[in-house]
């Protein structure tokens, strides 16, 4: 895998599966550090181990980024900017059709697995909670060329520190362009 270059299966060399299934075997308390560039597809890791952080490509620094959130000593605060599919079967995920306001003939039901994904757009855990409440807007609606400015009071509600990803998701319901239904 690598520079125009791809992987038909998306779950972890077997190597590294069986390393992974060998250690949760012994009942030690197991989290799974994914060192990757991509979506994985492991749904039994997940459901296997305790946690699964994944470091995408830490660089130089990236075994004591690593170590310092595996100890506690940093709060990881990122959410995914992707989908991670439960099986190869539900690739593509696919975001970028429009709102069709009736049945979509993108919407796929499986016989054999859940719809959902394992890790949705959006999706990442911290070691404390937060809560958003007060949101504002300047204004109720945005004419051609103006912009709406929002705002939102975020409160740490846990007991340690952390930095919260403030996602807010838009639509135009009569625009005269329509828009995906999910994008950054």
């Amino acid at each position: 895998s690598g520079e125009a270059r791809d992987r038909a299966d998306l779950g972890l060399p077997g190597v590294q599966r069986e390393l992974v299934e060998a250690v949760v075997a012994t009942g030690t308390p197991t989290v799974a550090v994914l060192v990757n560039g991509r979506p994985l597809s492991i749904p039994w890791i997940a459901e296997n181990v305790r946690a699964v952080l994944d470091a995408w490509l830490p660089g130089e620094e990236g075994a004591p980024a690593i170590a310092d959130v595996l100890f506690g000593e940093v709060n990881p605060g990122g959410k995914l900017p992707m989908t991670f599919p439960r099986s190869v079967g539900q690739v593509p995920i696919y975001y970028g059709h429009k709102p069709s306001g009736g049945r979509s003939h993108w919407k796929t039901t499986y016989v054999d697995l859940s719809n959902t994904p394992l890790f949705p757009f959006g999706f990442g855990l911290s070691y404390t909670t937060f809560e958003l409440s007060n949101m504002r807007l300047d204004r109720q609606q945005a004419a051609a060329g103006n912009s709406v400015a929002i705002s939102v009071d975020v409160t740490n509600t846990g007991d340690r520190a952390g930095d919260e990803v403030v996602q807010l998701y838009v639509r135009n319901a009569a625009a005269s362009m329509t828009r995906p239904l999910k994008e950054l």
